[in-house]
């Protein structure tokens, strides 16, 4: 199935994170590529993304990235991103797709379960497009002050807009579309001289058109601003599956370190490393230290990794020594304070082995 990204805002409440938006990195890895990725996870095989802001440096992130990933990878620049709203953008690709398609936002992070989910159900069969909603109208990550709302009766959309009053969901951005919703902004754009995605879909479910997909509360967020990129960190690292043997370092948060604090005794240290078992005890200038190697299949996977390790090491204010190479990254973890290892270490490495599968799926 093809997939069809929005990629062409400027972003402006996140530009301390970064010029361009969708080349800004969650974790080391760009919220463009992460959205591919899942979509990818999802079943897409095929990929068109609209462009608008620092275009050239998208579309140059775009070809490295195809080539990285052996995908297929088009992009469509809307020329009139700077003045128009997001309903033009998707009509950019009217001319490329003419079959069913998976429609998604550059800066939505989100389960790809969604996704796949809502790609294998019967909802095209019913509708001319599907929007995944939430449900969950207390859910945590959503900044109720710019989501945008949706009514849904008998699993149809009957209302969606930023400003209605009555509602039970949530707009995930998260769609399974027919070529109908071209027609559909086409039709707002002529009469109106813009379109909105929002207003396209109200066309489409005043005729019945709209489905509704729950996505039954799962994770999704709009990384738009400081706090929800925050919340996104956040959330990405709580939503990964933890096996057992690990819950008991990872969910643990360090300690402030003193000069006196003690380190872990030697009885305490093979129980703890049961619980990393991938981390060799390493011994160096007479201090005991935690090492692993991670291999990666190029630099650009060794150095995205690196920078989700000093991201997580800065929010626990503990920093392992790193070394990145071609296709690798030797972590080693240990306390300078007390010259050897404290109950820190071991839970920086659990997090650290975590953080493998946030940053490179």
């Amino acid at each position: 199935m093809k997939c069809l990204i929005i990629a062409a805002g400027k972003g402006q409440r996140l530009q301390k994170e970064g010029a361009s938006k969708p080349l800004i990195p969650l974790f080391g890895v760009a919220l463009l590529e992460r959205t591919i990725l899942s979509a990818r996870e999802a079943g897409a095989d095929a990929f068109y993304v609209v462009t608008g802001a620092h275009h050239d440096r998208v579309d140059a992130f775009l070809a490295r990235l195809a080539q990285r990933l052996q995908l297929p990878v088009h992009t469509i620049f809307n020329t009139q991103w700077q003045d128009t709203d997001n309903g033009v953008s998707v009509l950019s690709a009217s001319q490329e797709i003419h079959e069913p398609f998976l429609l998604l936002m550059t800066d939505h992070v989100f389960d790809p379960s969604i996704a796949r989910n809502l790609i294998q159900s019967a909802h095209i069969e019913h509708n001319s497009i599907t929007l995944a909603v939430d449900y969950q109208l207390d859910n945590p990550l959503i900044d109720l002050d710019d989501v945008t709302r949706v009514h849904v009766e008998d699993g149809k959309i009957s209302a969606i807009g930023k400003g209605i009053k009555a509602f039970n969901a949530y707009d995930t951005g998260i769609f399974l579309c027919t070529p109908a919703i071209f027609d559909a902004l086409q039709q707002v754009l002529e009469e109106t001289g813009n379109a909105k995605l929002s207003t396209g879909v109200q066309l489409l479910a005043v005729a019945g058109q709209a489905g509704a997909f729950d996505i039954d509360g799962r994770f999704w967020i709009d990384v738009d601003d400081p706090v929800s990129f925050w919340r996104a960190e956040n959330a990405l690292l709580s939503q990964q599956d933890i096996d057992t043997e690990m819950n008991t370092l990872f969910n643990k948060q360090c300690a402030a370190c003193r000069v006196d604090a003690p380190q872990v005794t030697q009885e305490e240290i093979p129980e703890l490393l049961s619980e990393i078992p991938d981390w060799a005890l390493i011994h160096i200038d007479g201090i005991n230290r935690l090492q692993r190697i991670y291999t990666f299949s190029d630099f650009i996977e060794a150095l995205a990794f690196t920078n989700s390790i000093g991201a997580i090491a800065e929010q626990e204010a503990h920093h392992p020594a790193i070394l990145t190479e071609w296709g690798k990254v030797t972590v080693t973890w240990w306390t300078h304070k007390i010259k050897g290892l404290h109950i820190n270490d071991f839970i920086m490495a659990a997090k650290t082995d975590q953080l493998l599968s946030v940053t490179c799926g």
